[in-house]
């Protein structure tokens, strides 16, 4: 199976997306459209693969995203291997010309909560989540408060 093979290549390398400082986030939801913009063509936070959330009773932002695990339960839960690894940059990608929008990764992912960190696109009907911008993540690049911050290390 793919996914014990690649479990124990020492070369691959997980990447995610950090905050630096999240009392600096305004809450202006710029990465979601930037995000949505570069992968969809159109604005929209539903289809975007990070998250900006606000917290009513405390006031403060929290920013989700995939954080590119290394245990990734969403990858072995896929049972058509619509997810796979990329092993230039250790990210997870969900093929969407293979994915069915079974769900099952979404389910899976371990830090799924109120928003899972894995979307599903309801016009496309597959499951969408952050690939990183195949490392160059435009979210990073067009935060006006410099918080988001690519970082990548080894397994």
């Amino acid at each position: 199976m793919r996914y014990k093979r690649l479990k124990k290549d020492k070369k691959i390398y997980n990447s995610f997306i950090s905050v630096k400082d999240m009392d600096r986030c305004t809450g202006c939801r710029i990465c979601e459209l930037v995000c949505s913009l570069v992968h969809d063509g159109q604005c929209s936070s539903s289809l975007s693969r990070i998250h900006v959330e606000k917290d009513l009773f405390t006031g403060e932002y929290k920013i989700e995203t995939c954080l590119q695990c290394k245990d990734y339960k969403c990858l072995s839960v896929c049972k058509i291997e619509a997810i796979s690894i990329d092993k230039k940059t250790g990210i997870k990608l969900i093929n969407s010309d293979i994915c069915t929008g079974c769900e099952e990764c979404k389910k899976a992912c371990i830090f799924s909560n109120s928003r899972s960190r894995i979307v599903y696109d309801s016009k496309r009907k597959i499951c969408i989540k952050c690939d990183l911008c195949g490392g160059d993540p435009e979210c990073v690049k067009a935060c006006p408060e410099k918080i988001l911050i690519y970082n990548k290390r080894k397994s």
